[in-house]
């Protein structure tokens, strides 16, 4: 058994059952006992999603796909715009708006 996602209009992403962004996420805040709901994610393409709909603060970016947009709680500029540093600075440095 497979998952397939696709990442850009012309890649797609073949992985494990289980293993993904947001499992990664997931764990890497249980081993730092962070909770979740002050986890911050950030995406823009079909295989950010999960990752996404586990983190207590979702962005996605300007550039993203309509669906990442719409799953996240937050739209910052898109990558040329240092939309990046914009979810640095507005989330995790200041807090959630």
């Amino acid at each position: 058994r497979l998952i397939v996602t696709d990442s850009r209009p012309d890649y797609v992403e073949i992985g494990t059952p289980g293993i993904s962004k947001a499992a990664a996420l997931k764990k890497l805040a249980e081993i730092y006992g962070i909770p979740m709901a002050e986890v911050m994610a950030i995406g823009d393409s079909g295989n950010d999603l999960p990752m996404l709909s586990v983190a207590g603060i979702s962005v996605a970016m300007g550039n993203a796909l309509p669906e990442v947009k719409a799953a996240a709680r937050f739209v910052v500029g898109s990558c040329d715009e240092y939309g990046f540093a914009e979810a640095v600075e507005r989330f995790a440095l200041r807090g959630s708006d």
